[in-house]
């Protein structure tokens, strides 16, 4: 799986989204971080995540405050 987010706090964005890939036990093969001004984009790659819960991390790193998702390409 491979998502992109973008936004403003980096650093709660990391430690959040790491906490939650912890909690579902998922394991994050790459990770990297582009920095441009302000904001920064984060893109990762799962694992063998299995779909259900690659979608539930979705769902969770949606939910904080400042991420702005972009559709992987």
């Amino acid at each position: 799986m491979r998502y992109h987010i973008r936004s403003d706090d980096l650093e709660n964005i990391l430690a959040r989204f790491l906490d939650n890939v912890r909690r579902l036990g998922l394991n994050v093969s790459r990770l990297t971080i582009d920095v441009e001004g302000e904001e920064a984009t984060l893109d990762f790659h799962l694992s063998d995540a299995p779909d259900a819960l690659a979608h539930t991390l979705g769902e969770r790193i949606a939910l904080i405050k400042g991420v702005r998702s972009i559709p992987a390409g």
